[in-house]
């Protein structure tokens, strides 16, 4: 089973869960977002964030941490020039 998004092929077999997650902050104020999927299907639509897409995955914060930080996404702080075209698609998909 395959989802084609333009010309990128996301390959999961009917089990795979995965999440999308967006988050867009200057200066501390912004906004994030997360979708949950089970293969190529959109799954948990109340799960909106990032920290509950997280624990729906499995993730387990570690003391004094938060979802978000136990899986390093603290130290991301830009989207690597490689990964500019999936927020480009993110972008078309309205998402």
């Amino acid at each position: 089973m395959a989802i084609h998004i333009k010309n990128a092929q996301i390959t999961a077999s009917s089990h795979s869960l995965f999440t999308i997650i967006v988050t867009d902050y200057f200066g501390g104020i912004g906004s994030q977002w997360a979708r949950l999927y089970s293969g190529p299907d959109l799954i948990e639509e109340q799960i909106n964030t990032i920290r509950g897409a997280l624990r729906f995955l499995g993730v387990i914060a570690k003391s004094g941490m938060d979802e978000f930080d136990t899986v390093g996404l603290d130290k991301i702080r830009s989207l690597p020039d490689y990964l500019e075209k999936y927020g480009e698609w993110i972008s078309d998909l309205d998402l």
